[in-house]
């Protein structure tokens, strides 16, 4: 295969540490293809990136049950061993939220050595494993209790919501587009009393750190930053009026982040939210979904996160062109 012809991608500070993330659907993407899995792990290396590996994306890619578990796992393994040390597995969302805070890491949080879905699922140590239905048993199980986990923020963002609600008067309770927009279009600064900010201080961090003392380093912590700004907005807009109630300029703000799942009650929102926010800590996040993608660009825009969104489109071009 001929040397990778570089796409064009975000101008990196060079004083800031080249790292990437993909979502799950790149990941899924470039890792079950084997030319383009050659070619990215090429574009790694001509771009002196590091690529970081979320355990939410692990946890999608890793499909619904043992069959799919198995299907995926070589493709996995490969982009590893091509990759080489260019490929890392990413602390989970809560580890990384609390580096970030207690220890004031704004960058990338590596997966701590030993048992972690990202070894399980691109290592090569066999031993706990003789066969690859054995390791891929052992992870449906364990990604199906993680599914859980996520499944349950879900139902507790939604409850949060609902209570909100019910503290506004009576006349007040229904959310008006115009509020929406203001709010999604001119909300700088969140603070105590977010629903993020509050968790990260009495679930994460188990009361060892205030609401306030969060709020005060949410600007050392984009990953938390991240994570608060898109559920912030999202919020608002599910709570917004439906579609068919708003002019065109309200609807082009309000459904940009009105979620598709929102009909459903929200359940699976979360894969996008902590995905995107994990990937702050790095100098670029390469995704497949357009939603997501323009969402992230949108609060980039307004200057209240760092976050760097990448079109995969972008990408696999740059490989079509490459490879031709």
């Amino acid at each position: 295969m001929s040397r990778p012809r570089t796409p064009t991608v975000p101008v990196i500070p060079s004083r800031l540490p080249r790292t990437v993330m993909l979502d799950t659907c790149t990941l899924q993407t470039v890792s079950t293809q084997s030319e383009l899995r050659e070619w990215f792990a090429q574009w790694l290396e001509a771009q002196d990136l590091t690529c970081y590996l979320a355990e939410t994306s692990l946890v999608e890619v890793a499909g619904k049950n043992e069959q799919g578990v198995a299907e995926r796992l070589n493709g996995l393994r490969a982009l590893r061993k091509q990759a080489g040390g260019r490929l890392r597995g990413a602390a989970s969302f809560d580890d990384t939220v609390r580096a970030q805070l207690q220890q004031r890491r704004p960058g990338p949080v590596e997966v701590p050595p030993g048992p972690s879905l990202f070894e399980w699922m691109t290592g090569f140590d066999d031993r706990q494993f003789p066969t690859v239905f054995a390791r891929a048993s052992f992870i449906a199980n364990y990604v199906a209790r993680k599914k859980d986990t996520l499944f349950e923020m879900d139902r507790n963002l939604r409850d949060h919501v609902r209570r909100l609600r019910q503290e506004f008067p009576e006349d007040e309770r229904e959310i008006s587009a115009e509020y929406a927009v203001s709010e999604i279009k001119g909300r700088r600064r969140l603070g105590v009393g977010d629903l993020m900010i509050d968790t990260a201080a009495e679930r994460l961090l188990e009361g060892r750190m205030t609401p306030k003392q969060v709020e005060e380093r949410l600007s050392q912590c984009p990953v938390l930053n991240c994570a608060a700004h898109l559920v912030w907005r999202a919020n608002l807009a599910n709570a917004a009026p439906p579609a068919e109630q708003l002019t065109t300029t309200q609807n082009s703000v309000i459904g940009l982040f009105r979620t598709k799942s929102a009909r459903k009650g929200g359940r699976g929102d979360w894969y996008d939210y902590l995905t995107a926010a994990t990937a702050a800590a790095c100098t670029m996040f390469i995704t497949g979904d357009d939603n997501l993608f323009r969402r992230c660009e949108y609060i980039r825009d307004l200057g209240v996160s760092g976050i760097r969104a990448y079109a995969a489109k972008a990408l696999i071009e740059g490989y079509s062109s490459g490879s031709a």
